[in-house]
């Protein structure tokens, strides 16, 4: 629990690192409100989710990034924070965990962030 519990903090943590260094700056509720409802690949990434397809989604996402696709970074925050959310058991439904959430931000910013042994 204790371990879970770390691991979720890091995962806000680091949502929050890669919105600051990659929007520049933390987006507030009404603009993530409007973000969910414009972004048309977050809503391609929520109907993966409510499908339990996250392995399908987060391929979907950094096919995105790869291209550079419009929105993809706004994306990323909306896409982790909302599995971060998500409880253990509906991890292990999706076949996926927290532990893969930390990974993949951390290749987020691996990749199209700052480089620096801070976020590798």
């Amino acid at each position: 629990m204790i371990k879970n519990d770390w691991l979720l903090e890091q995962i806000k943590t680091l949502t929050r690192s890669i919105s600051l260094l990659l929007l520049g700056k933390y987006p507030k509720e009404e603009e993530m409100v409007l973000y969910k409802k414009e972004n048309r690949l977050w809503l391609e990434l929520d109907a993966f989710l409510k499908e339990r397809r996250v392995n399908d989604g987060e391929n979907r996402l950094f096919e995105a990034l790869d291209n550079q696709e419009e929105g993809a970074y706004v994306a990323v925050v909306l896409f982790y924070d909302a599995l971060n959310q998500w409880t253990e058991e509906e991890l292990k439904e999706a076949k996926f965990s927290r532990e893969e959430i930390y990974s993949g931000l951390k290749d987020v910013m691996k990749t199209y962030g700052p480089t620096g042994e801070l976020f590798v």
